[in-house]
């Protein structure tokens, strides 16, 4: 066993992409470095711009290839490696000597999926909706096939395909199994799974495996040019989007809970499920715990829910930004985007503003109703909410910049340099937008054309999670130890909320009401929601719950999660008069709660959970 030196790989953002043989690992390779002020850690790296050959012998670098982008796994065969990029170019590289482009070839749409190779031919699918079959030799076109239904909300429309006794099977965003004949690119037959299908299908004899986005795997028998289900099985509640192996007369399958699955192929029953992790059991309930949390990407959760017209609106590390019944929880909609979604997505007259994290470096604009994509701009990459307001989208960016977007066309009309990257989520009041940066600094921009009226530096610690809250001429400065209150005009601090608690940090949204703030902080051993009166500077009551998740308040009561217990609480707003309050419910969800932050509509308070899924409590 050897370690070979392989730059930044970020399991955070997607599935480690290479490939190699005994000779060489070919990978790639991101230059793109962010780093964030100790104790946080630095975000994601995506290993994209580069194509790294190193040789297995010695670990040393035998070429480096500029590419662009990429989001699909080298294919290597022979002496070539075949890569597809998000510009839609497919390269045929050479591995030895010194002429590295053998050919490429440009697809009118993203290749986000790996190329195979079979019978001397390139095959592989781009969001084109284009099937194509190249020769190996020289990229040429030898058949194209065009599938009629689109899926333009798919960020990755086709899978990696699979041959098998001359034929090409792939699957499709638009729901679709597709069976080609590999020669010639005609149409055998097709098959309509339950939803999206980015696994690579599975041959053995006469039938044909394929696993849908939603979990469910579909087993498919082959008869006189058609394609007959012979059984489907749901296996968990999470997506799957990992590809099928097949061993004799099982089937194994990894969902996005991190649990390996082991099905019977002839009957479609699950025979045994692992866990991928080592867990910690408490009534029957797998709780991940802090470290395993982290590794299982539980922490990347974190979008807060926002509601209109009727949905949910949610976002997640699977790169999809939800639209939610916000009665039945029934899916409406999902639109797939490059990276993960950590911020909460903004409404505003009927559009959707979100952005990502470690992907591309978009920001888009969605129609609410339909999930389709108005207008998008490159801003970097963008870890919380944005704010929208007086036909303006106020974007905080991880490239240091402070954006300014028209909402009609997504036309940037400012943009303002801070010191370090801009995380917090953006409020904009009386003609003036504030920043929070990793630098330390508060920015109070002017919102019409993004000068600055004045800066603050927090004496403890930076602008993170926790976004400003401006009430009654102040602002609510989340910091380590405690709170500032700060003029809003002015930028002068007016007084310093300190917590009981020492060491304690307060890096979550707080929310106020009738002259009480309600904030959130985390020490090493507990986790404290404070009741603070503004006028007379005084705790009211505390409770434990929250951390790095904020609360929010509805009909004399507080609703809030928690970083370091599963629970949901509901408690009274006005305490006890004592420095307690009563805890009216709570409820027992399936993990913890990082940063996501209550939302409140029409009698339900709803909140994202670790553990993957969207809570909504009456």
């Amino acid at each position: 066993m050897k370690k070979i030196q392989a730059g930044y790989l970020d399991y955070r953002v997607t599935p480690t992409i290479l490939a190699g043989n005994e000779e060489v690992i070919i990978f790639p390779f991101g230059t793109k470095e962010l780093t964030g002020p100790t104790p946080f850690p630095p975000p994601p790296v995506f290993p994209s711009e580069d194509l790294v050959c190193k040789e297995i012998a010695t670990g040393e670098t035998i070429w480096s290839f500029h590419s662009g982008q990429i989001f699909c796994e080298p294919t290597l065969e022979e002496k070539n490696v075949y890569i597809g990029t998000i510009d839609g170019l497919l390269y045929c590289l050479n591995i030895e000597g010194s002429e590295r482009i053998a050919w490429q070839f440009k697809a009118e749409g993203s290749i986000n999926s790996s190329p195979i190779v079979w019978n001397g031919n390139v095959y592989f699918g781009a969001n084109d909706g284009v099937i194509y079959c190249l020769n190996k030799e020289n990229g040429k076109v030898k058949w194209r096939y065009e599938v009629e239904e689109k899926e333009p909300r798919a960020f990755i429309f086709f899978s990696t395909p699979t041959i098998a006794e001359g034929r090409l099977y792939i699957g499709a965003a638009n729901k679709q199994l597709y069976c080609l004949d590999a020669e010639t690119g005609k149409l055998v037959w097709k098959y309509m799974a339950s939803d999206w299908i980015r696994s690579r299908p599975a041959c053995q004899g006469d039938k044909v495996y394929v696993a849908s986005i939603d979990g469910t795997i579909h087993c498919l028998k082959q008869k006189n040019g058609e394609a007959q289900l012979e059984w489907k099985t749901k296996v968990g509640t999470h997506p799957i989007f990992s590809d099928l192996t097949l061993s004799k007369e099982n089937l194994f399958i990894t969902s996005s809970d991190l649990y390996l699955y082991c099905i019977n192929t002839k009957n479609g029953k699950v025979q045994w499920r692992r866990s991928l992790l080592e867990d910690s059991y408490e009534m029957v309930v797998r709780y991940r715990g802090a470290k395993r949390e982290r590794l299982a990407g539980g922490e990347d959760y974190q979008s807060s829910p926002v509601i209109a017209e009727g949905k949910v609106f949610i976002g997640g590390p699977s790169h999809f930004v939800y639209a939610i019944d916000a009665e039945s929880g029934k899916e409406i909609w999902r639109f797939e985007v490059g990276g993960q979604i950590a911020g909460g997505p903004v409404y505003s007259n009927s559009r959707i503003f979100v952005g990502q994290k470690g992907g591309t470096e978009y920001f888009y604009c969605l129609d609410a109703k339909t999930g389709n994509l108005i207008w998008k701009q490159k801003v970097g990459w963008v870890w919380s909410t944005a704010n929208v307001s007086d036909g303006r989208v106020f974007v905080p960016s991880n490239d240091g910049y402070a954006y300014c977007l028209r909402e009609e066309d997504g036309a940037i009309l400012w943009r303002y340099k801070a010191g370090r990257d801009l995380y917090s989520s953006p409020p904009v009041s009386d003609g003036i937008v504030y920043f929070g940066s990793w630098d330390g600094c508060l920015y109070a921009l002017n919102v019409k054309n993004g000068s600055l009226i004045w800066k603050f530096h927090l004496p403890h610690g930076v602008f993170d999670s926790g976004a400003p809250v401006v009430y009654n001429g102040m602002i609510i400065l989340p910091s380590i130890g405690g709170c500032y209150f700060v003029d809003a005009k002015t930028g002068k601090i007016i007084w310093r909320f300190k917590s009981p608690y020492p060491h304690m940090n307060f890096n979550s949204t707080s929310a106020v009401h009738d002259g009480r703030v309600f904030l959130s902080g985390q020490a090493p051993t507990t986790t404290r929601i404070f009741c603070v009166d503004i006028e007379k500077r005084t705790i009211i009551w505390e409770h434990p719950g929250g951390g790095l998740t904020g609360p929010a308040i509805a009909n004399g009561r507080v609703y809030f999660g928690s970083h370091t217990d599963p629970f949901f609480y509901c408690v009274d707003e006005k305490g006890n008069g004592d420095g307690t309050t009563t805890c009216l419910w709570k409820y027992e969800m399936g993990d913890v709660v990082i940063e996501s932050c209550t939302a409140i509509s029409g009698g339900k308070a709803f909140i994202l959970c670790s553990d993957g899924y969207l809570y909504a409590f009456k």
